[in-house]
């Protein structure tokens, strides 16, 4: 099951797309999970709008779906044993949306920023892989939409699923290129304070054919950058001890031609100081949740983008 979800969160599949009604794919979706809810005593409330047609993969939305009830059902098993789930839907004109919510305990403040990075996850070891959101977004940005978790102020959480209404694009989407085999083995260096995250960075571009060396401290990336020759940086723009703004600013002054070879990472793009950064530096950033192909085309275009060449090595 963890293979088939790596597949699916590496979009190797393309979506089968056709005129969708949401509500059917709601409807479908609780039904799968009926002996679910009557097993945990979860009572569905269900209140949908007559929805306009869109374009989408009904298979895919599902998915969508089935992730969020589960979730839920495991938040109010976990917390009293029982509970409700509410599922409603409604059409805004150019966006309909879907909302699902639950009476659990809701989601912990420190938590709410990262439930959809790849590999998180707050449930007991073999209870979860951290993957169903992370593929939850995925689907839901592939298909032009939005997906947002927050805090029911009584109690619970409330997920809302936003998609656009679009009975046909009037030019069929084009699958995204595959990315080119690396020309040559280069080394990169991967510095982020998040283990898991940088574990898979790690390992995907380890897969691309390159050499890669990891680290959770910007000291630590700082003093590797002044012994070793680095082809590509993927650097978090967030850092514990030295962020990833100041070690940018020193490789512009020191290795202009290695600051040029800079990927950054981060989740906080929302924040008016990172967006002016991002937008002073003007390099390829990684925006969280990151996925496979992103990462793998970043390092790509990072490679063969022209620029001055320090003579870096292999």
């Amino acid at each position: 099951q963890i293979i088939r979800s790596l597949l699916v969160f590496a979009r190797r599949t393309p979506p089968e797309r056709r005129p969708v009604d949401v509500n059917d794919v709601i409807r479908a979706a609780l039904a799968l999970q009926t002996p679910e809810f009557d097993l945990n005593h979860i009572r569905v409330v269900m209140s949908l709008d007559p929805m306009p047609r869109i374009w989408a993969d009904p298979h895919q939305l599902q998915q969508v779906l089935l992730n969020l009830f589960s979730n839920a059902v495991h938040a109010m098993k976990s917390a009293h044993g029982r509970g409700v789930l509410t599922v409603r839907s409604s059409d805004a004109g150019a966006t309909v949306s879907v909302v699902v919510e639950d009476d659990g305990p809701g989601i912990p403040a420190a938590n709410l920023g990262r439930i959809f990075d790849p590999f998180f996850t707050t449930k007991a070891a073999g209870e979860g892989t951290g993957l169903g959101l992370s593929l939850s977004f995925g689907i839901v940005e592939s298909h032009g939409g939005r997906i947002s978790a927050e805090n029911i102020a009584s109690a619970g959480a409330r997920f809302t699923v936003t998609l656009p209404v679009v009975e046909r694009p009037e030019v069929a989407e084009a699958a995204p290129s595959p990315v080119a085999p690396a020309t040559r083995c280069a080394r990169v260096l991967v510095v982020d304070d998040e283990d898991q995250l940088r574990k898979l960075v790690t390992e995907v571009v380890i897969a691309l054919g390159h050499q890669v060396e990891e680290t959770p401290s910007g000291q630590d990336a700082v003093a590797r950058l002044a012994s070793h020759e680095y082809d590509v940086i993927l650097l978090d723009v967030r850092l514990p001890d030295l962020d990833g703004k100041a070690i940018w600013r020193r490789l512009l002054v020191d290795r202009p031609a290695l600051a040029a070879r800079v990927v950054f990472m981060t989740g906080d793009t929302m924040s008016a100081e990172t967006q002016a950064f991002l937008m002073e530096a003007g390099r390829p950033v990684l925006t969280k949740p990151l996925t496979i192909e992103r990462i793998q085309r970043a390092v790509h275009e990072a490679l063969t983008a022209p620029s001055v060449h320090e003579g870096a090595k292999a």
